[in-house]
């Protein structure tokens, strides 16, 4: 039960950080997203923090990216 109640909490956590992503945070942001997404174990929050990590040399897409994650 307890792990159950981490990993909703790292969920939001993991969330809470995308919500938060900018250019003047970008590579910090990227590595605290990863890290979430490892210690949850979710494989759509690990391939979805790769792609965000692919992307961020351009902004336009990774801005475009983050939005359509937070609509879901």
């Amino acid at each position: 039960m307890q792990s159950i109640d981490q990993d909703i909490v790292a969920e939001g956590m993991w969330y809470y950080n995308l919500r938060y992503l900018n250019e003047h945070n970008l590579n910090q942001t990227i590595n605290v997203l990863k890290n979430i997404a490892e210690s949850t174990k979710r494989l759509d929050l690990i391939e979805y923090t790769r792609k965000l990590a692919d992307s961020k040399g351009d902004t336009k897409r990774l801005n475009s990216e983050v939005t359509k994650r937070l609509r879901k």
